[in-house]
């Protein structure tokens, strides 16, 4: 049976995020980026045969992913690197298999027909930086093309053929925009009313990642062509920064402070201490290095920071810190604020009318692949 979906895809650092669209429904899944090259003849032991544990085989090699390469692999992970281009990681191509191999099991849980009877056609649209879209689409468009089957062992075994068909390579930060300023009603792509004041002006994206922040400026609605750039900044930074604030306090420094960053609280021994003044002290931190990279980056462009509108941030490395629904560290946002008000006093930050910042970017690809 032929069935046509769309999927988007957005290879992060810390995860990967994918949206299935189909029959005008969609559905948004976020998958482990981390995965383990397993040993010639390994068996995988019967406790990982559930829903919580992939193994999928790529050009020839067997990869796991989820509970088996978190538990029985932890030393010897897989993962993005965020000195490297996307296209050219073999962690990107795997993903892209699982990305696949999900669809298709969605497909298959969906419409309730066995993988082996689906005859699957996609539209593939994928977000890059802005710096590596500005040279490698081509590389990027390869990798897709080239993958002609997939082939699963856990959770379901199979292997199935896929037809790519239409291909789309978009920047990060500009779907993000997107994905803030419009929203679908009735089946048309509309403007949302709190954000109209930006569709028009210059409006400044910052996409903070795990290891880099990216920036693309936005006039009228369009991506300016020499505005994309990258700075090798980012949540990674903040979390480096709260290790020496904790070791300089506490005498320790932990070696996993992620938790710490999204709760503000931190674990020593059997006593939890309240750190979300560390976390803001390592926000704030992270925001002074930023700035120097923004002027050079506006001076680069013969720009004033007075003749851009607005500024949207968003990312993962974006977030607040929340312990049991209460922000306890502000969203980077807002500790941003003061800094480029020191350069434009009347700039504002664009609201994300409550959507996560962390998802804004496959939002908004939503949209492009869509109705552009």
């Amino acid at each position: 049976m032929k069935v046509k979906a769309g999927i988007l895809i957005d290879f992060g650092n810390s995860e990967t995020r994918m949206t299935l669209l189909v029959n005008n429904k969609s559905k948004t899944i976020t998958l482990s980026n981390k995965f383990a090259a397993l040993p010639s003849g390994y068996k995988i032991p019967q406790e990982y045969n559930n829903n919580k544990s992939s193994v999928l085989c790529v050009n020839g090699a067997f990869y796991a992913n989820g509970a088996l390469a978190d538990r029985e692999f932890e030393n010897q992970l897989i993962r993005p690197s965020a000195v490297q281009l996307k296209s050219e990681q073999l962690v990107t191509e795997i993903s892209l298999n699982l990305v696949l191999i999900r669809a298709l099991l969605e497909l298959s849980i969906g419409s309730g027909i066995s993988i082996s009877e689906i005859d699957p056609y996609f539209n593939i649209s994928v977000l890059l930086p802005p710096m590596e879209h500005e040279i490698n689409i081509k590389s990027m468009e390869e990798m897709i093309r080239n993958v002609t089957s997939v082939n699963s062992y856990l959770p379901m075994e199979f292997k199935s053929s896929v037809h790519i068909e239409d291909i789309k390579i978009l920047p990060e930060g500009v779907a993000a925009f997107f994905g803030v300023c419009y929203t679908e009603k009735d089946g048309e792509l509309v403007e949302v009313e709190a954000n109209t004041e930006y569709t028009s002006g210059n409006v400044m994206i910052l996409d903070i990642g795990a290891g880099t922040t990216d920036v693309v400026m936005i006039k009228d609605t369009e991506l300016v062509l020499n505005s994309k750039e990258t700075f090798n900044l980012g949540g990674n930074t903040v979390e480096g920064q709260l290790k020496k604030l904790i070791r300089r306090k506490f005498g320790f420094m932990p070696n996993d402070v992620s938790g710490v960053v999204e709760t503000g609280e931190l674990l020593d021994g059997s006593v939890t201490h309240d750190v979300s003044e560390l976390v803001t002290e390592a926000k704030d931190m992270y925001s002074k290095m930023l700035m120097p990279h923004i002027q050079g980056y506006l001076e680069g462009m013969m720009m004033s920071m007075r003749e851009v509108k607005g500024i949207l941030v968003v990312g993962g490395g974006s977030l607040p810190s929340i312990k049991e629904d209460k922000v306890v560290s502000p969203a980077m946002s807002e500790v941003l604020t003061k800094y480029f008000k020191e350069l434009s006093p009347y700039v504002a930050f664009v609201n994300t009318e409550g959507k996560n910042p962390r998802l804004l970017n496959i939002d908004g690809l939503q949209y492009i692949h869509k109705y552009a």
